[in-house]
Parts: structure tokens; C-alpha cells; sequence
């Protein structure tokens, strides 16, 4: 009856371990691993195991911004169920990442070559995207046990051509975050409550004296990935945007920083 009444209060309780496969994954791709449940001083009953693929989106309220805990998907795995004493269960799963989920790895350190890898960088931090997998066990009566794993999600390859023509095109990033909210581009508009924004400015090159900053947004999609392009001009009070669709049948083939460098003339 002790025990009982200790793991009621949290103490021996059941407790959840995530194992991953795989914690470098891209949006739209597939996350794995197992969940380990190990039984705590007695049998409980599990009301729930659940999946929840997550970032951090910042809020604008008023004159204020905050930043806010986002589910990006959910995904149950099993319910309703026994533990006992000191017993242990795996659960293996593969969980889809939803196509709009950050991009973690991205370098705020490139060099002048378009060969520059984003895959094989780590989370930038501090005003940057964080994406991570936490691991839910409902007990019944008693308290539920979680557990948190970082993911590190990299640029589908369509994404790397955008990103290393503005490296060559002289374009540094300097920072990332994710918004709470929608983005709309021609013919596209994001649909998961939120959107990334990668900011650059330009270190060299035919926009280092004409553009401040440029914001960049991705919306991938099935056939395509949109993106939306802000642009702060010197010498003007006003925002510019221009958007455009990366089709995944042809990417390969298009010379990016010649459309890049059209759309940019533009403005």
C-alpha cells in the first residue's frame, strides 16, 4: 500500500526513455527509434503513450514578443495497458516530420563557395529555430512521466539550392527564428501555424551596398517548396517581397543564382 501511495506521488513511478535511430532528420522525412518503459515499485496502468514532434515559436502581443512551446504533430503509439513491477516495454515506432517543420542545421559561419554544407552543421542557437520530440506517458493515477530529445533537422536538398546561391551571391545568415502565424507567397501559403524566418545580409558582392537585410521563408510542399523573400533596400523606408516555387521534379537543373539574381533585380 506504500508503494502504491509513493508512486501515486511520482516516487517509483513508471518511467519513459526515448531511443532514436536517427536525430538528424528533413522535413518530410521519417523520424525512428523506440520508446522504453520501465516499471517502477508496483503495477500501474497506462492510459496513454504519445509522440509529440515540437518547436518554439515567438509571439507578438501588443509592443511585446514571447516565445511559446509549438506542436507541430502528434502521434500515438499505444493505450491502455499494464506495466508491472521492475517490468520493461519497447514500443519501436516511425513517425512522419511534418513538411513545414524548421530547419535546425543551418551555419551563420560560410564561406564564399557554394559548396558550402549545411547538412553537417549543428543548431544555431540563440535567435534560432529549436525542434525537438518529447515522450509522453499518461498514468493513471499517478504522475506521468516525460521524456525530451533535440532533433537536429536539416534543409531538404531543394532548400540547399536556394541557400547556397545566396551564399554565392555574396548573402551570410545571421540568424533564424520561427513565428507564430501564416505566410503567404504566390501560389503557396504555409498551413502549420507557424513559419521560419532565416535572416542574411550581405557581406560582398553586387547587393553589398544596395540591400540591408533579406528574410527568407520556406513552405515545402509535395511537388514543391515556395519561397518568400523580404527584402530591406537601402535608401528606402519600405519593405520589398518576391516569392517563387522550386519544383522538385527539375531543381537540379535550374541555375539558381541566376534566378536569385533576377528576382533580386527586381526590386
Amino acid at each position: 500500500m506504500f508503494k502504491k501511495l509513493l508512486a501515486s506521488m511520482g516516487a517509483g513511478s513508471a518511467q519513459v526513455d526515448t531511443r532514436l535511430v536517427n536525430d538528424r532528420v528533413v522535413p518530410g522525412g521519417t523520424l525512428r527509434g523506440e520508446v522504453h518503459i520501465t516499471g517502477g515499485e508496483v503495477s500501474q496502468e497506462i492510459e496513454e503513450v504519445s509522440l509529440f514532434l515540437m518547436t518554439q515559436v515567438e509571439v507578438e502581443s501588443g509592443d511585446s514578443e514571447y516565445r511559446q512551446n509549438f506542436v507541430i504533430s502528434r502521434a500515438p503509439l499505444a493505450r491502455d495497458f499494464r506495466v508491472g513491477e521492475k517490468e520493461r516495454v519497447s514500443i519501436p515506432f516511425e513517425m512522419y516530420v511534418h513538411l513545414e517543420t524548421p530547419v535546425t542545421a543551418l551555419s551563420s559561419q560560410g564561406g564564399s563557395s557554394a559548396k558550402l554544407s549545411y547538412t553537417h552543421s549543428r543548431p544555431h542557437h540563440g535567435r534560432g529555430a529549436k525542434v525537438w520530440l518529447d515522450t509522453g506517458l499518461e498514468i493513471d493515477k499517478g504522475v506521468d512521466s516525460t521524456d525530451r530529445d533535440a532533433l537536429i533537422v536539416e534543409p531538404t536538398p531543394p532548400m540547399q539550392r536556394v541557400l547556397s546561391a545566396l551564399e554565392e551571391l555574396g548573402f551570410r545568415m545571421v540568424s533564424a527564428d520561427v513565428e507564430k502565424g501564416t505566410l503567404r507567397g504566390k501560389g503557396f501559403q504555409s498551413t502549420a501555424g507557424f513559419y521560419q524566418e532565416i535572416e542574411f545580409r550581405p557581406q560582398h558582392g553586387p547587393y553589398a551596398r544596395r540591400i540591408n537585410e533579406l528574410e527568407l521563408s520556406f513552405v515545402p510542399r509535395v511537388q514543391d517548396t515556395g519561397v518568400l523573400i523580404e527584402v530591406d533596400r537601402r535608401f528606402s523606408s519600405r519593405d520589398s517581397y518576391r516569392s517563387l516555387l522550386v519544383n522538385h521534379g527539375n531543381f537540379e537543373r535550374v541555375n539558381w543564382v541566376r534566378e536569385l539574381s533576377e528576382l533580386l533585380g527586381s526590386i
